[in-house]
Parts: C-alpha cells; structure tokens; sequence
C-alpha cells in the first residue's frame, strides 16, 4: 500500500476511499458482464491508469485485493477466506483494512517539497500570481477548491 501511496495516489486514494469495492470475500458477487456495477467502477478507475503501467497496477491490486482479482474475472473466494486474511494481517481483510490507512497523510497537509516550492516562489511575485492562477481551477474530489499549494511544487 505504501508503494501505491508514494507512486500513485490516485490509486492508494480510490482504494481508500472505496474500501467497499476491495475488502472482503467476493462469493456475493454475480458477475453481469457489461451491465456489473462493480465491474465498472474498477474498470473507470483502472482507465485513468497511465497506459504503460495499467497492467502492473492491476495484477498488484489483484494481489492485494482478491475481491477485485475476482470481479476481473479471477478466482472466487467465499467468506471463511476472511479469517485467514485476518490473521494474515492482509490489507484486503475487513478488520485490518482502517489500520493501512490510518497513519496516512491528509491531503490538506504540505509536503516539504510543496513547502519549499512555495517559499522560493514567495520572491518572485509573478511566480506567486501564476502559482495562485493555476491552482484557481483545482478541484478536490469532494468538490472544494484545492489550495494555492495544488501546482505550487515542481515536483508535481
């Protein structure tokens, strides 16, 4: 999970985000071809995987997460698999999901680069006005603004 916290976000946060869609047994689940809503959110998020790395991505997730591997057409686990994930201590289990999420950084912190990045643009004040105009049209996923800090970082 710390590799996809550190090399993609975007993937770390949907899994964080959705823990229904990960966690679990999957012998509930009922395949629908073209018409599985939970097909369908794995295959959208999936989609915004940059292409070169989408297949990685995937079989990780399918590694960690066997629910997902499952409604991609793998292998089935039934609900006696949960007490093996747990003892295990596996990201995938129900009781252990929270406690690979819980020391994680908001996304409303700054991080030194950010940090850095903003305080070498305070000299320049054109830099400042360009930093503000491109974080202007961020959104965060639930909707707010994002802060001036959004493009403030070189290292984004």
């Amino acid at each position: 999970m710390e590799f996809l916290r550190v090399f993609d976000p975007y993937v770390y946060s949907t899994i964080r985000d959705n823990r229904d869609m990960f966690v679990g047994a999957s012998e509930n689940h009922r395949r629908g071809g073209a018409n599985d809503p939970a097909l369908a959110f794995h295959e959208t998020w999936l989609s915004k995987v940059a292409e070169p790395r989408r297949e990685q991505v995937k079989d990780l997730v399918t590694r960690l997460f066997p629910k997902a591997g499952s409604i991609w057409g793998g292998m089935g686990y039934g609900s006696e698999w949960n007490a093996i994930w747990r003892k295990d201590c596996r990201v995938c289990s129900k009781d252990m999901f929270d406690v690979f999420f819980q020391f994680g950084v908001s996304n409303d912190v700054l991080s030194r680069a950010e940090l850095d990045g903003l305080l070498a643009a305070a000299a320049d004040l054109a830099a400042v006005i360009e930093i503000f105009k491109a974080a202007k049209g961020v959104i965060r996923p639930d909707g707010r603004p994002e802060p001036a800090r959004a493009r403030a970082s070189p290292t984004r």
